[in-house]
């Protein structure tokens, strides 16, 4: 076997030995209850080929350094270093050109990076709450991995800043999904309902969530 790092998690949900590799190349073991670590090793040693293949296939990390392309709403664009110049971080057609020192290429990216975020989430979930009848309390952007929104019983809305990494559909369909929980704190029928009245096409959105979210994690 490969020397991997493995999570092992214990379950009351799972009814079954699981064993996953994301996107990112996280090899994560799931125990169900009344199965033993030990129990559960061997498992995961009957199929390490598998998990091998499957970490064969994981894409590389991309650092924000000069040069890396990275999805900006959807579209690739390259970071360029701009020693010489002064001022905020400018989106063009094809590349984010980053003012100051390259030593500070990567903080300066993701600083806008979150900052671009919020500006996009924000007028997205103000113009949404509004067409349900409802007001955002309060909006922030963190980054998260178990998910892309939330929405609290007060009415504060809070965001991955990873989706502005991806298509701007996408992202109004996750802001779509919390301020439907202004009204509807669960995911009832009257629920998806609301959501489906704010972006008709979720369902594609969604999709396209599940199936490249994780690898918005690789960027950074």
């Amino acid at each position: 076997m490969t020397a991997v790092d493995v999570t092992i998690r214990r379950s009351t949900r799972a009814k079954r030995l699981l064993l996953r590799v994301d996107a990112l190349g996280t090899v994560e073991l799931v125990l169900p209850p009344g199965v033993s670590k030990r129990q559960g090793e061997a498992f995961m040693r009957a199929r390490w080929d598998w998990v091998e293949k499957q970490l064969a296939g994981v894409a590389p990390k991309v650092p924000f350094v000069d040069g890396a392309v990275v999805p900006i709403l959807g579209a690739d664009r390259a970071l360029v270093s701009a020693a010489a110049e002064c001022g905020r971080p400018r989106l063009e057609a094809s590349r984010l050109v980053v003012p100051g020192p390259p030593s500070e290429l990567a903080n300066r990216t993701k600083r806008w990076m979150r900052s671009a975020a919020r500006s996009h989430l924000a007028r997205h979930a103000e113009a949404m709450a509004g067409s349900v009848g409802r007001r955002i309390l309060g909006l922030s952007v963190r980054d998260t991995r178990s998910r892309w929104g939330s929405c609290s019983s007060r009415g504060t809305l809070s965001f991955s800043w990873r989706l502005i990494l991806a298509p701007e559909s996408v992202m109004r369909y996750v802001v779509a999904h919390e301020v439907a929980h202004l009204v509807e704190l669960n995911h009832s029928e009257r629920f998806w309902r609301i959501v489906e009245s704010i972006a008709p096409d979720y369902r594609t959105h969604r999709g396209w969530l599940r199936e490249n979210g994780a690898a918005l994690h690789r960027y950074g």
